[in-house]
């Protein structure tokens, strides 16, 4: 384990931008959360119709994080979760003007898409970091996301408790979200990078052995159910 005085000036830019991502990240499902009530409202859904339309998102999720190791093998992560970031901020600014119940499940799952994908790639990214680090460092950045989370309900709460419209409350975290991964991706890509070639995904065909996805696979069932 490396000690912190150690720790390359480079690799704690690396580690700082990469935070961003997660932060940009929590915001995102922050304000998508706790817009919910307020959108279910609007659009005059049912419990039936909501269950349905959160599922869109899951579906989207894992479409993407079940293929974003074969993205990852030839194009940057950083990258990868500026396209993520934006699809989701993108589809979180459109979410209040769907036309009907069938429009506001395509962009929730491309919502999820935009989501799956960051999700992946940031933590690659994160991974990378950790490895150059030399100690545990993975727990900081989730918590970051989960700071990133209180500040877009939070935010939300504040337009909607000020009389504000739903889709002022989402163009701002959309827009957040957007604004935040552009100056990560700008900000990792500038930060000096790392003096080996770990930083990049390890060579592979994005696919896992046999055990490995039969566990995949229960947990993955077990956090649908859940």
């Amino acid at each position: 384990m490396k000690d912190s005085s150690t720790i390359s000036p480079a690799i704690r830019s690396s580690r700082f931008f990469c935070s961003l991502f997660f932060l940009g990240a929590g915001v995102g499902i922050g304000a998508w959360a706790s817009s919910l009530p307020v959108l279910s409202a609007q659009m005059e859904l049912d419990k039936a119709q909501l269950g349905w339309i959160l599922i869109g998102f899951a579906l989207g999720a894992i479409v993407m994080m079940t293929n974003i190791g074969r993205l990852a093998a030839i194009a940057p992560s950083s990258v990868l979760s500026l396209l993520g970031s934006l699809t989701f901020g993108a589809a979180l600014l459109a979410l209040p003007y769907a036309g009907g119940t069938y429009w506001l499940a395509l962009i929730v799952f491309f919502a999820g898409i935009g989501f799956g994908t960051l999700d992946v790639s940031m933590n690659i990214d994160a991974s990378t970091v950790e490895r150059h680090m030399g100690r545990q460092a993975m727990s900081s950045f989730h918590a970051v996301f989960s700071f990133g989370s209180l500040i877009g309900a939070f935010v939300v709460g504040q337009i909607l408790s000020n009389g504000g419209a739903l889709a002022v409350c989402l163009g701002v975290a959309g827009l957040g979200v957007a604004a935040v991964a552009v100056v990560a991706c700008i900000g990792w890509n500038n930060s000096g990078r790392f003096d080996d070639p770990a930083d990049s995904i390890e060579a592979t065909d994005g696919k896992f052995d046999n055990a490995i996805r039969k566990h995949l696979y229960l947990l993955g069932g077990l956090a649908f159910l859940g």
